[in-house]
């Protein structure tokens, strides 16, 4: 046995404890604990920390050995990912819920504001999309093929709008097509004029 053979046998003995020692073991990815023993092979991410040929087991569950720890470390972390991913899911479901009603209660305005001109506050017959909404216009397609609302029956109270498109060409490449889009919108009791731009 020659020098190197012998080094490597005290090195095999000091670490032997250590590869058969039984180890409670879990794995952050799935929250699953379970009893194993250090490996003496793995990959460089499987490396159990402040050692050089220690390496976790594979989880049972997953698989795979890089997210193994020792188990109260393992399941603190799953159960930290779990309670964030809860987290986040009710927030994005409060954030849906908000812009639900939001959409109704803007519509429901919409349809009221039809139904009743003097209703609409100043703030909204300068919006331009709150007004394209008062004359049940689609946002792509012709303006003359729309859904023709009462807004221009006559029953408008005291506003009149007209729509104006203003062709600009197009981009040097010819993919951008450039318009201008507006309405000028008049209240016949006062004789006040404004424009409500996209």
């Amino acid at each position: 046995m020659n020098g190197f053979e012998s080094l490597q046998k005290v090195k095999d003995d000091m670490m032997r404890p250590m590869y058969e020692k039984r180890r409670h073991l879990g794995c952050q990815l799935c929250g699953n604990t379970f009893h194993g023993h250090y490996q003496k092979t793995g990959y460089q991410s499987d490396k159990v920390p402040k050692h050089e040929d220690v390496f976790y087991p594979d989880c049972p569950t997953c698989g795979v050995a890089f997210t193994v720890r020792p188990a109260n470390e393992a399941v603190a972390i799953y159960e930290h990912e779990q309670e964030k991913k809860r987290k986040n899911k009710a927030a994005a479901e409060k954030r849906k819920a908000t812009r639900e009603r939001k959409i109704k209660e803007y519509w429901d305005r919409v349809r009221h504001v039809r139904a009743n001109p003097h209703d609409a506050t100043p703030e909204e017959l300068h919006s331009f999309n709150f007004v394209q909404a008062l004359l049940c216009m689609p946002y792509y397609g012709g303006y003359d093929k729309r859904e023709k609302p009462c807004w221009e029956k006559g029953l408008n109270g005291q506003y009149e709008v007209k729509f104006n498109y203003v062709d600009q060409g197009t981009s040097r490449s010819g993919k951008t097509h450039y318009t201008r889009q507006w309405f000028d919108i008049t209240n016949t009791d006062t004789g006040e004029t404004w424009e409500a731009k996209r």
